[in-house]
């Protein structure tokens, strides 16, 4: 609530002191993007644990930043996850509190 009460002060943002600034900061979500389609599963069952790039990054948004979420990159044209590993962390991250929206690679 401090956040809004000082966004609608009369002052300009450019005229706001820093202290008030960085209190808004707080505000703003962190989001990772994840690009996947860059290659598949050869079995197609995959292994969570292999992919940990994602684990560190789950682990790391809900230890330090409460709003924080995932922009997963995949396949044309409905963000479609080709690795199942990958699709599978999403998953977990969905369940562990991380909103996560899927995209489409280039203007789908």
């Amino acid at each position: 609530m401090a956040c809004v009460k000082k966004a609608r002060a009369s002052k300009p943002c450019a005229w706001r002191s820093r202290s008030q600034t960085e209190s808004c900061g707080a505000a703003i979500p962190k989001v990772a993007i994840a690009k996947d389609a860059n290659y598949w599963d050869e079995d197609g069952t995959g292994d969570p644990e292999a992919e940990v790039d994602l684990i560190a990054m789950i682990e790391h948004m809900l230890k330090t930043t409460p709003l924080a979420g995932f922009v997963v990159e995949g396949l044309t044209p409905y963000g479609r996850n080709v690795s199942n590993a990958r699709h599978r962390l999403m998953l977990r991250a969905i369940h562990s509190g991380l909103p996560v929206v899927r995209v489409g690679r280039g203007t789908s």
